[in-house]
């Protein structure tokens, strides 16, 4: 996972500079579903403060179902969905809300 170079817009209005993360895949191998969570690190007390359950869950579509929605909604990039299609090629996704503690009375 990397930060990216350059600053964007975000979803509030406020500029951003997001982290980026690259999975490649064989040719015609594809999961139907990414799980991941994300975590916060420290590297200098060597702590890491880890997303709180349940994980979150990528869904890729069948691509002989896209409508061509991005197109549709006048963007390149999936935003903040856990149900996406693969569009020429790849999935530009931004997901936001990290949730590191979370309790109730």
């Amino acid at each position: 996972m990397k930060e990216s170079k350059e600053e964007i817009v975000w979803l509030t209005g406020q500029k951003v500079r997001p982290w980026e993360f690259f999975v490649n895949f064989k040719q015609g191998v594809c999961p139907k579903h990414m799980i991941y969570k994300y975590s916060i690190r420290n590297d200098a007390e060597g702590t890491t403060v880890w997303e709180r359950e349940p994980s979150r869950v990528l869904s890729i579509q069948d691509p002989n179902n896209y409508k061509g929605e991005l197109g549709q909604q006048g963007s390149n990039i999936w935003r903040n969905v856990d149900k996406v299609f693969i569009v020429n090629g790849h999935i530009e996704m931004t997901d936001a809300n990290f949730v590191g503690g979370l309790s109730f009375d």
